[in-house]
């Protein structure tokens, strides 16, 4: 109970955070997403992130973003292209989706 009050999330951050540096574990693409949006002015980091914390639903991930379906798509391509990430491959979502939650952790930003 005592955990839970402070929230688990922040037990973990603690832990891994004592013996290293977050980035250690957060996907090399990640930090490649949220430059390239800085210096373009495109949103593909959060459109990446809204695709995997709807568990890959096209559909909630663009409501989520008020975007078209296509728009959408288009973005998903262009983050596939531009970071040579194979969104189809089971282990790269899923690398994509911790290190997002880890991000989430440590830098809220």
């Amino acid at each position: 109970d005592r955990l839970r009050s402070r929230g688990l999330g922040d037990v973990y951050k603690r832990q891994i955070l004592e013996h290293e540096d977050a980035d250690t574990f957060l996907h090399p693409a990640l930090s490649a997403i949220h430059l390239y949006d800085q210096e373009h002015k495109t949103d593909y980091f959060q459109t990446l992130y809204e695709y995997l914390m709807n568990m890959l639903d096209k559909r909630a991930a663009a409501a989520m973003l008020e975007l078209h379906k296509n728009t959408f798509q288009y973005r998903l391509n262009r983050i596939s292209e531009l970071f040579d990430l194979d969104l189809e491959d089971a282990k790269t979502l899923m690398n994509l989706l911790l290190s997002f939650l880890l991000w989430d952790l440590t830098r809220r930003d």
